[in-house]
């Protein structure tokens, strides 16, 4: 765990830099953060194995009201991208984007929004998701290049290729705080629901980019993947999909000091 102080935050992207911009990115939002500790790591398949072992899926006390209709519907109890695997230690094999591998316990657990928060729900002591401001500050002083695009490649040797990186291995994503992955290993999901900046305005050739996506449901991300180029590689993009959704996405843990 590593603390955090508290601070007030503008977010928005400024105007005038040379890299395209989304219509969601510009305007102004400022927030007093108060003083918060974070998880120093993401968290990682092995500890979310914990929480898969525990009957995590099972017991609709952890999930958001939002959650329980589609944690019903599943006839699985365990993340999406993982295949029970009786032969092998864990239980579980991983599907990657080309690849079936033994399940990488040193991996960020790519899950979604809805799975992240039971997960702090079951690990207690008032551990949440963090809000955009928060991760704006655990991302801080993070490698850019230009003071734009995340420095965030991490490249893996052959037969991996490009995937996600073991939690803390590629420094390309180290925070002045000392947070590992702020960005590029997978995009972390957020508290806030996508809300446009004061003083945003449409685009005028795609206005419902962004505007018809503003509501309570649908959760933001940030950070940045491993997939990710060009202008969803800025510090400044703002991810957002419905919270069943899954989009090379995982999450560390925030609680309030």
């Amino acid at each position: 765990m590593l603390p955090v102080e508290g601070a007030e935050v503008t977010l928005g992207r400024p105007n005038g830099l040379p890299l395209y911009g989304w219509d969601n990115e510009y305007g102004r939002r400022t927030r007093q953060v108060r003083p918060f500790e974070g998880t120093r790591d993401l968290v990682t398949h092995a500890r979310f194995l914990e929480f898969v072992r525990d009957g995590g899926y099972r017991r609709p006390e952890l999930w958001t009201a939002a959650a329980r209709p589609w944690l019903a519907s599943l006839t699985r109890k365990y993340p999406l991208f993982w295949r029970p695997e009786p032969t092998l230690a864990t239980g579980f094999a991983y599907r990657a984007m080309f690849d079936e591998l033994p399940l990488p316990a040193a991996w960020p657990a790519e899950v979604c929004a809805f799975e992240g928060q039971a997960f702090c729900a079951w690990a207690g002591d008032g551990w949440r998701l963090p809000s955009e401001a928060e991760h704006a500050l655990i991302a801080e002083g993070a490698p850019t290049t230009g003071g734009d695009v995340y420095a965030w490649r991490c490249v893996q040797p052959e037969p991996q290729g490009r995937l996600p990186t073991p939690v803390g291995a590629c420094l390309a994503g180290l925070s002045a705080a000392g947070f590992t992955d702020a960005h590029g290993n997978v995009w972390e999901h957020l508290s806030d629901d996508f809300r446009p900046f004061d003083g945003f305005r449409p685009h005028a050739y795609y206005d419902d980019f962004s505007k018809i996506y503003f509501d309570d449901q649908h959760g933001m991300m940030a950070g940045a993947a491993w997939s990710s180029t060009g202008p969803s590689a800025s510090r400044w993009y703002r991810n957002w999909f419905r919270r069943h959704f899954y989009q090379h996405a995982g999450f560390r843990m925030v609680r309030s000091r």
